[in-house]
């Protein structure tokens, strides 16, 4: 009977050592940059539409991750090592707000550089002429020699 509860204790500790170290390491990005303050309209539009593309992959990962974990937790009762394959850390939602912060933020700059009626306003326009439009090259004084894509 003694054994019996050594055993269990043990096996209870080593599932709480091994939860510490279950899941992957949250790498959230900032939520300013430096120069985002500079970026034309044109920019922080495709920036945002970038994050709302990351947001999606990262919306659905969440949901793969969930229903792994939930098969994960449902075998661990008759075999205990499905347990030490959850991802219980939380890293991914971590992430996702991280996201959705930079989105936010990036939306409240365009809404500072766009006038009442959803145009640019006049020092936007005035920076596109002087110095080229966002994602192009100038090359010997000519404009839109070559248009960058990322």
């Amino acid at each position: 009977m003694k054994a019996n509860q050594v055993i269990c204790v043990l096996l209870c500790c080593s599932i709480l050592l091994a939860s510490g170290c279950a899941g992957t390491a949250a790498h959230p990005i900032n939520q300013y940059k430096y120069g985002d303050e500079h970026k034309s309209a044109t920019q922080l539009r495709a920036e945002i539409a970038g994050l709302d593309t990351q947001i999606t992959k990262k919306e659905q990962s969440i949901k793969k991750k969930n229903r792994t974990n939930v098969i994960c937790f449902v075998t661990g009762f008759l075999v205990i090592v499905p347990w030490f394959f959850m991802d219980i850390k939380g890293s991914r939602e971590v992430e996702l707000d991280a996201l959705e912060g930079r989105r936010q933020s990036l939306d409240i700059l365009l809404a500072g550089k766009m006038s009442p009626n959803g145009e640019a306003t006049e020092e936007e326009t005035q920076a596109e002429t002087m110095y080229g439009r966002p994602g192009t090259i100038r090359v010997g004084g000519n404009e839109d020699v070559t248009r960058l894509t990322d």
